[in-house]
């Protein structure tokens, strides 16, 4: 059983393992392909490649194993939710944070899903571990909300922003890592004008 990093791509690996290879044994190896050909080298760089050329498309990569004279028996492919829980277990070894006060959290949260999923969350450290892991490595929940005083109709910005402090204090207390975003509250945010 090996990775193919471990002899230099498919044939170094299986000219590797084969060496402890009864007659009539079976070679588990592992390997990417890419899904789509990247259009440019810059672009492969991006997926962690140092060339285009580091992997192959799902058909050559299949006949590949059968170069040095393999047949493939079985093969499990990892789909976009597989390989996402896959890199999802990276996550603990990175866990941060991102944290914020809202009047509308529903609105907030469509609002960061979207823009993550477009690929234009101004946080661009989030953004990269969002297209790098995955949506399944991130879990959204809400950490505390305040109750509204009776006749008021919303929570002001000034006590969001006190409670908003007190999470950064709880968070950065206990060793916490935290995306950069999550040090602005309300009050520090730039108004957006209307159209």
């Amino acid at each position: 059983m090996g990775a193919t990093w471990i002899g230099g791509g498919v044939a170094g690996t299986l000219e590797l393992l084969s060496r402890s290879l009864r007659p009539g044994g079976m070679i588990l190896v592992g390997e990417p392909f890419w899904r789509q050909m990247p259009p440019t080298e810059e672009v492969a760089r991006g997926c962690h490649a140092t060339s285009i050329a580091d992997f192959l498309m799902l058909p050559g990569l299949i006949a590949s194993f059968g170069d040095p004279g393999y047949d493939v028996v079985e093969m499990v492919l990892a789909g976009q939710d597989g390989w996402d829980r896959y890199e999802a277990a990276k996550w603990l070894t990175m866990c941060r944070w991102l944290i914020g006060p809202s009047n509308d959290l529903p609105g907030s949260l469509n609002r960061h899903r979207f823009q993550l999923e477009m690929g234009s969350h101004p946080d661009k450290e989030i953004q990269h571990d969002w297209t790098e892991l995955g949506p399944n490595a991130f879990v959204i929940e809400v950490l505390d909300h305040l109750e509204v005083p009776e006749g008021q109709h919303a929570a002001t910005a000034e006590d969001l922003d006190a409670l908003h402090q007190l999470w950064l204090e709880k968070l950065d207390a206990s060793g916490q890592a935290l995306y950069p975003m999550s040090r602005r509250g309300l009050s520090n945010r730039t108004p957006r004008a209307r159209g």
